[in-house]
């Protein structure tokens, strides 16, 4: 009968720490890492600050395989929910209001509006009807999908002359999902 510990010694700092503080590995002593977690940290921290790891590194984020690890997060629910949380922070809600009003941030927006002009003006139309009160604010609505407050007016049916003022309340979770499904 095989008897484990519940303690082990880690070889770098030699101290004697419980079984959960080493990271599991099959071939290692009760099945786990020989370091513990803060002393693979530390190693792992100054290998990738050194110029053997900076190189390996950036040739990781070039490859092909991490750029398909990329889309695949981005595309889960864990990533749109990630991107979500970042975009809400004030921090980037400020810089990206700052971007906007650079020489840069304008180019952009004008040759977003060159390449998408419906939608362009479905947005002009919608936000002449919200300034002449023919649409209520949308901060009085509920999303009609989920019901919380909406932050967002849906085109439904598409931004053609003929159907720019069909639209819908959502939130910014609903919206984004009706542009962006699985």
């Amino acid at each position: 009968m095989t008897v484990y510990t519940q303690t082990k010694s880690c070889s770098k700092c030699k101290a004697e720490k419980p079984l959960e503080e080493f990271c599991k590995r099959t071939r290692g002593l009760y099945g786990r890492n020989s370091r513990c977690r803060a002393c693979c940290k530390e190693a792992y921290k100054q290998w990738r600050n050194s110029p053997q790891g900076e190189k390996a590194m950036t040739a990781y984020w070039a490859s092909e395989k991490f750029k398909a690890y990329q889309k695949r997060w981005r595309n889960s629910p864990g990533g749109r929910a990630s991107r979500a949380r970042v975009r809400q922070s004030p921090g980037v809600k400020a810089s990206q209001a700052k971007y906007w009003k650079t020489e840069k941030g304008k180019m952009t927006m004008a040759r977003y509006g060159r390449a998408n002009p419906q939608k362009k003006k479905a947005w002009a139309a919608l936000n002449h009807a919200l300034r002449d009160c023919h649409l209520p604010s949308i901060t009085e609505m509920g999303c009609y999908k989920c019901g919380d407050t909406a932050g967002h007016w849906h085109h439904v049916n598409g931004y053609s002359e003929s159907c720019r003022y069909d639209v819908v309340p959502m939130c910014r979770k609903c919206h984004y999902a009706a542009h962006c499904p699985l």
